[in-house]
């Protein structure tokens, strides 16, 4: 299987990427990108702004996101998190 990137691998990148106005999950906050400084206007460093919910784009769900006893995210193991090619 090929990733974005054309090199044979076994993983399938189903990430997406960040742009404004892209969909989110009802009533998050919507996301925002927004160019501060650009070295194409001139300008010494280019410099960029992210306003966003945290229900953007690609992410996994801690399950202390919907169960009172859930694990926080950084206690979930990254194995229960990838699943086989069908």
């Amino acid at each position: 299987m090929k990733t974005s990137r054309g090199a044979e691998t076994g993983w399938i990148d189903i990430s997406v990427p960040l742009k404004t106005g892209m969909v989110v999950y009802p009533d998050d906050s919507p996301v925002l990108i927004e160019r501060d400084s650009d070295v194409a206007k001139g300008d010494q460093v280019t410099l960029s702004r992210v306003s966003m919910g945290l229900h953007a784009g690609t992410h996994v769900d801690a399950p202390l996101h919907l169960f009172e006893n859930g694990l926080p995210i950084d206690r979930v193991p990254p194995a229960v998190l990838i699943g086989r090619r069908r």
